[in-house]
């Protein structure tokens, strides 16, 4: 699947959770079997905790988790793995190290980061 679009980027940047290779082996193992939801990770807060310090509207309300039924599958799925991510880098696999100093590339993070603020601040 490739992605087209303002947010296309973000998809590159956001790396996929990686399975030790002694797991991935033994889910394809005859003698040792698992189930697929004991892989997918779950909620850590019970279904109706207000979780605070998540607004970022000023004039929004602490959000509400929701039974895990609610949140979309591939919310599970995304991981960091503790990295930060750097926003000096390039959507392309080839970085040129000056190229986030020129004008064309901030107007664009810039027109990026104007177009996820408003998406977020339009969902509710």
């Amino acid at each position: 699947m490739t992605a087209v679009g303002p947010f296309a980027h973000l998809l590159q940047i956001i790396p996929r959770i990686n399975v030790p290779s002694g797991i991935r082996n033994r889910l394809y193992s005859a003698s040792r079997t698992f189930e697929a939801s004991s892989l997918i990770p779950t909620s850590s807060c019970p279904e109706g905790t207000i979780l605070k310090g998540l607004n970022i509207l000023k004039l929004g309300s602490d959000p509400v988790a929701l039974p895990e039924s609610e949140y979309p599958s591939w919310l599970w799925t995304i991981s960091n793995g503790g990295k930060r991510i750097d926003p000096k880098k390039s959507d392309s696999p080839v970085v040129n190290h000056e190229h986030w100093k020129t004008r064309e590339f901030q107007r664009k993070q810039n027109k990026d980061s104007i177009k996820l603020s408003n998406l977020l601040s339009n969902t509710k």
